[in-house]
This record gives C-alpha cells, structure tokens and sequence, in this order.
C-alpha cells in the first residue's frame, strides 16, 4: 500500500513538474520582444511566437 501510495505521489509531482515547465516554455513564447520559433527534422516551424512588429 504504500508503495502504491509513493508512486502515485510521484507520478502526480512529475505532471506538475511537465505542467510548469510548459508554462514557462508559452510565457517565453508569449512575453519575449524578438521572434523565437521551434522547428522539427523536417525544417518546418512548428511554433512561432507573436512578433511585437
């Protein structure tokens, strides 16, 4: 049982750890004044932040 108990624990800290880690990644995105863009294999953007111009 509480092994059970632990890992579920820790299962639920890493979804909080993903979570704010996606929320920095879309503040930076969102809040940053120059052009950031991320980009597959492929050579295709798949994201591009807002430019403020």
């Amino acid at each position: 049982m509480r092994l059970q108990t632990y890992e579920k624990l820790e299962q639920r800290i890493q979804e909080l750890e993903k979570a704010l880690l996606e929320e920095e990644n879309e503040n930076i995105f969102r809040l940053s004044p120059d052009l950031i863009g991320h980009g597959n294999l492929e050579g295709y953007f798949t994201k591009v932040n807002p430019s403020p111009y």
